[in-house]
């Protein structure tokens, strides 16, 4: 009768839809087995959200807050480019491209991490300065230093290793203690160093 007839009308058109699916199923993985005939996400292992890094880095693939204090003082200073900061040695407000660490005159002053030595020379501002540049391209410069320092240009050091002494140098800062000026520039920008130093206990 008519209904039995619609009936069996529509479980042919059913087989008929379950074969095409069947088909393209069968294409699909035949082009792309990681890939379902739907359009699943791929099949490819990726990490769990969950998933923790070991060591987490940087952008510059530094490890985040390993270097070492160059010296064990206070901050005096602290890195400031969007807000101007007196300068007591030259009387004005100006910008503050890295930080000064409180220290004794004669204190030694160990490198905060490894790297090659690019440059041992005098600067008008900060004195006696050492830059050393690190694997990831980072340059670390050190300030008012003392004249005499023991290391050159070219040479290898790591971090803790003696770069100089704390000296009386840099015409262009002040403080009421003596101090050092610890310096980061990253592509050419001057970049804050406090992330990169170990969290004082």
């Amino acid at each position: 009768d008519a209904v039995k007839s619609a009936a069996d009308r529509a479980a042919a058109a059913k087989a008929k839809a379950e074969e095409k699916t069947k088909a393209a199923t069968a294409k699909t993985q035949e082009k792309d087995p990681t890939k379902s005939a739907q359009g699943d996400q791929d099949l490819e292992a990726k990490p769990s959200k969950d998933a923790k890094a070991d060591n987490p880095k940087t952008a510059t693939g530094t490890p985040a807050a390993s270097w070492n204090w160059p010296v064990t003082g206070k901050v005096l200073a602290t890195f400031s480019t969007n807000k101007l900061s007196y300068n007591q040695a030259l009387e004005d407000w100006r910008a503050h491209a890295g930080m000064d660490i409180s220290a004794q005159v004669g204190d030694i002053v160990a490198s905060a991490c490894d790297g090659t030595v690019i440059a041992v020379q005098e600067n008008v501002m900060l004195g006696q300065t050492v830059t050393i540049q690190t694997a990831d391209k980072l340059k670390v410069t050190y300030g008012n230093l003392a004249a005499q320092v023991p290391v050159k240009a070219g040479d290898t050091v790591k971090a803790g290793q003696t770069i100089g002494n704390v000296g009386k140098t840099a015409a262009g800062e002040a403080h009421d203690k003596a101090w050092i000026h610890l310096a980061v520039e990253k592509d050419g920008k001057a970049v804050d160093p406090k992330p990169y130093l170990k969290a004082k206990k």
